[in-house]
């Protein structure tokens, strides 16, 4: 009985570290730029939480975003911070990101026009 108690309580932290939120998703740039700073928060917030990259996120990369497993809410807005001076950030609001795993971020400089892919 205490081999068995003491065998779970040593699994124990290797499993929380396994444990992810439904929210968690990876994030792709195919914008051909270069993002400074992203920002994910849920829709019911009037700020945004903390930067979620350690470093600028280039062209034709990604980054896996993750959030606490207790972390619950319907609606997220996502709001990207160009690397480029002068250029406006950019947000979109109402994700529901537990129904993806990959969210695309595309842009077209000439024409304006910026839109993401679920994937």
């Amino acid at each position: 009985m205490r081999s068995l108690l003491l065998l779970l309580l040593l699994t124990l932290p290797a499993a929380a570290k396994k444990s992810t939120s439904p929210y968690d998703f990876i994030l792709v740039n195919a914008t051909g730029f270069t993002l400074k700073e992203v920002y994910v928060s849920p829709s019911s917030y009037r700020w945004w939480d903390a930067n979620v990259l350690t470093t600028p996120l280039r062209d034709k990369k990604s980054v896996p975003i993750h959030f606490l497993p207790l972390t619950i809410a319907t609606s997220w807005d996502l709001k990207v911070v160009w690397a480029q001076p002068g250029w406006e950030p950019l947000e979109w609001k109402g994700f529901n990101l537990a129904s993806l795993e990959k969210l695309v971020l595309h842009c077209d400089r000439k024409t304006g026009r910026t839109w993401f892919t679920r994937a």
